[in-house]
């Protein structure tokens, strides 16, 4: 199982991506009810219910409390060919192994970004569980105009807001 890494020409330009994550209930008993002697699976519910009593429709738990469980990726040449395939970290795949993986390549190669949504999740996901493992980002991905900047799609085209014409159009 060779990774998006491993004996891969050093020149792709996109990095083409999509993760998968679970609820870390224990993080958000924690932060959210620390005093009130919960159990994890006991604050996650009374937090959802929270979250619908002001909108029936609404169960989505802040990204803060994301853990990643995986990560497909693809990697894509100036050409739009396809260099490579795989899911992100060595097996065993755990937590830590892929979000260094992802931001291994990140920091190695600077691609843009390509994904869905990624500026409103996947991006900040990844970001919050660099920050909590102690994983280094590459320090171009904060600056102005660079992968977070919306408005530009050479350093990162998230789709979502492509496809909307940046929230325009819903």
């Amino acid at each position: 199982d060779e990774g998006i890494n491993n004996n891969m020409a050093s020149s792709f330009r996109y990095f083409v991506y999509d993760i998968e994550s679970v609820i870390n209930k224990q993080l958000l008993n924690r932060v959210l009810y620390p005093r009130e002697g919960l159990k994890d699976e006991e604050a996650y519910q009374k937090h959802v219910a929270e979250l619908q009593a002001k909108d029936p429709e609404r169960t989505f738990i802040n990204p803060a409390f994301h853990r990643p469980v995986t990560i497909a990726a693809m990697a894509v040449k100036e050409d739009y060919s396809i260099a490579k395939i795989n899911l992100l970290g060595e097996p065993p795949r755990t937590t830590r192994k892929i979000v260094e993986h992802f931001w291994q390549i990140y920091n190695e190669h600077r691609p843009c970004l390509v994904d869905f949504f990624g500026r409103g999740y996947d991006v900040r996901v990844l970001e919050l569980m660099a920050y909590q493992l102690g994983i280094a980002i590459h320090h171009d991905h904060f600056k102005q105009f660079g992968t977070r900047y919306r408005f530009s799609e050479k350093d990162h085209l998230d789709l979502q807001d492509f496809l909307t014409n940046y929230g325009a159009v819903r």
